[in-house]
């Protein structure tokens, strides 16, 4: 299984998106001023609130796009080599194809010059016994006509 490389950017979850972090409930914390709020301990408005939760909003939907563009190369880029895994094997297949073709073609040329020389060896073979027989004839003939001389 090959993993994808992330950018730091998208490896951050979407929580380090958010402009501002949730107080942790029921936590002990910096005491709270009395008479007044301060600013860090101080109770979200409902505009406050809302503002936060469009920013986190807007974290995530960024994010959520970041992460969409990432896996679509992904599988872009798989896609692509699926296709060039095809074609390799399409050519391997035509490579083996022809080999086997002209390794047919010089087994066809092999046998067909190896009936022809057996023809010929045959042949000559033939001439060479027919000439023996010839020579053979020709001595006895000629031995004949020595004896009736």
């Amino acid at each position: 299984v090959q993993r994808l490389h992330l950018p730091p950017l998208l490896r951050r979850s979407a929580l380090e998106f958010s402009v501002d972090k949730m107080p942790k409930k029921g936590g002990k914390g910096k005491p709270k001023a009395k008479g007044g709020a301060s600013e860090e301990g101080a109770e979200l408005t409902a505009e406050e609130r809302e503002q936060k939760a469009k920013l986190r909003i807007e974290a995530l939907e960024r994010e959520l796009v970041q992460r969409t563009d990432v896996m679509n190369r992904a599988l872009q880029a798989h896609n692509e080599m699926r296709q060039k895994q095809k074609e390799l094997l399409q050519d391997f297949e035509n490579e083996k194809n022809n080999t086997f073709a002209i390794t047919a073609d010089m087994t066809r040329q092999y046998k067909s010059m190896q009936e022809e020389l057996l023809r010929r060896i045959n042949t000559l073979e033939n001439s060479i016994q027919e000439l023996k027989d010839q020579l053979e004839l020709a001595r006895q003939v000629d031995l004949a006509c020595q004896h009736g001389q």
